[in-house]
């Protein structure tokens, strides 16, 4: 089981700081810019222009008077209350918690709740701006990590759980802020949880998709392929994995060149990986720059 303190390092979101650092260091066009239209140009001076749109992506100075709130239901059922003890003794809510509230402007209070479901799953309610997540998915994935062979499974299940938190972060950023989603929403939530883990290129936050990955994969090996699972919103596990592997493939090629093969990540699609990442990366701190808090 994790340490509170080392735990606490391994959540770290700095999404915030990473951005703005990023943005300060590199042209604007690589966080994503828009050519100025031509009647705006007529109107007003290029350097104009610049500082409009710098100040149009700067993060909030604002302190918000909104706050992700943690909180644990009761737990009935043995998978609940393991579930339930092991968030519990590692501060995962709060910690989780406390990491939006340092870098996000929310536009209203949000609770993150851990509840007993009576289904191993995790969910955004838009209707009363909640997460939830549940005890079962944590105690599930202890079960499937222990299947798999893993020397540390409670530790990978609070990984994929972590993972799974940030997926679910994306679905509320998403209707909090009305971003916009051109794609299956989804896949968005996967690709804003997978930017977040594989931003600052730091080990221990990377550990943690690693872990997404695999649960991917062992849920793919144990997924049945009916029609109704192609009519779903959420891609298959195979492909959600690929795409995870991709991604994490595509943030630093030369030190997960390990992952391209032929039982692992195709080399076709490989080849594509560091752009397809580069694109999502940018996509989602134009879209996310507005709502940070300066650091």
């Amino acid at each position: 089981m994790l340490h509170t303190t080392a735990f606490r390092h391994t959540v770290s979101y700095r999404l915030a700081a990473g951005a703005v650092a990023a943005c300060a260091a590199i042209a604007l066009a690589a966080c994503g810019s828009d050519k100025a239209d031509e009647s705006d140009a007529a109107s007003s001076s290029p350097t104009a222009a610049a500082q409009d749109e710098e100040t149009s992506r700067a993060p909030s100075s604002r302190t918000s008077r909104y706050e992700m709130v943690a909180s644990y239901e009761d737990a009935t059922t043995p998978e609940a209350l393991a579930g339930k003890q092991l968030m519990e003794d590692t501060q995962l809510l709060e910690q989780l918690a406390e990491t939006v509230n340092t870098y996000l402007e929310l536009p209203r209070d949000v609770d993150v709740v851990g509840r007993e479901c009576g289904v191993p799953n995790a969910f955004w309610n838009e209707r009363d701006h909640t997460i939830s997540m549940c005890y079962e998915y944590t105690a599930l994935f202890v079960d499937l990590f222990t299947e798999d062979g893993d020397r540390q499974p409670a530790e990978s299940a609070l990984n994929e759980t972590i993972a799974t938190f940030f997926h679910e972060l994306g679905h509320a950023v998403i209707s909090l802020y009305d971003l916009p989603a051109t794609g299956r929403e989804e896949d968005a939530a996967d690709q804003l949880s997978a930017v977040i883990l594989l931003f600052e290129r730091d080990p221990e936050l990377q550990a943690i998709i690693l872990d997404d990955a695999q649960a991917f994969s062992i849920l793919a090996e144990r997924q049945m392929l009916g029609e109704v699972v192609f009519a779903d919103e959420h891609s298959l596990n195979a492909q959600r994995k690929f795409n995870v592997l991709c991604w994490i493939y595509g943030s630093d090629p030369n030190s997960y060149d390990d992952l391209v093969g032929p039982d692992a990540l195709p080399e076709e699609r490989a080849e594509r990986c560091p752009a397809e990442y580069d694109q999502i990366e940018r996509a989602w701190y134009r879209l996310m720059m507005p709502h940070l808090k300066e650091q």
